[in-house]
């Protein structure tokens, strides 16, 4: 692991431990090993190591996931996936990175939250094209809802680490049921 890595590795952990407000150069040099004249030889401020940490964790959790949804065919799996990936996320202490930053941080957040809902409207209209889906699901509005169902899950099990596989369960049938999915209303009954 290269210095650059254990500082933005660091970045991230301290991120998730005491949220941005709390972070300093201080503390990421000490948890990434490196003396401070060291950090500020990589990045001048406590903005841009968190600004680069944050573009290097988005790309990363985007790159990921949609390499996995392009290999799963049934758009009802993979919405599940996006269910489970999500709960799993959360579950392992995954930081969740969404508030506290400057505009520019703000801003990159939302591009990534934009891209993931792309994914989540190609799902939907892959599942509506099919058949799989309600056909009246509006592709401008129902992703967003989708999207911040899958978050709420997400936090749930934050919340609750231990419950994680009755919030997925459940999550994972609301989430299918919204889009009017057979294989949700078929889970629901057999979880009865």
């Amino acid at each position: 692991m290269t210095t650059d890595d254990r500082i933005l590795a660091a970045t991230l952990q301290l991120i998730v431990e005491q949220g941005v407000a709390g972070l300093s150069m201080s503390a990421i040099a000490t948890r990434a090993g490196v003396v401070r004249q060291t950090l500020y030889n990589h990045y001048p401020d406590i903005e841009s190591v968190v600004y680069a940490a944050t573009v290097a964790h988005q790309q990363d959790s985007y790159t990921q996931l949609a390499a996995v949804l392009g290999t799963i065919e049934s758009p009802a799996a993979r919405l599940e996936h996006l269910v489970r990936h999500k709960a799993a996320l959360s579950g392992h202490g995954h930081p969740d990175i969404k508030g506290g930053f400057s505009p520019p941080l703000s801003e990159l957040v939302a591009e990534h939250d934009m891209a993931v809902r792309e994914l989540v409207a190609d799902t939907l209209r892959s599942g509506r094209d099919r058949g799989d889906f309600r056909p009246d699901l509006d592709l401008d509005v129902d992703p967003l809802l989708i999207q911040r169902m899958i978050e709420s899950c997400g936090e749930l099990v934050a919340a609750s680490p231990d419950d994680m596989g009755g919030i997925v369960t459940a999550a994972v049938r609301s989430v299918l049921a919204a889009v009017g999915s057979d294989q949700g209303t078929d889970r629901s009954r057999r979880s009865r």
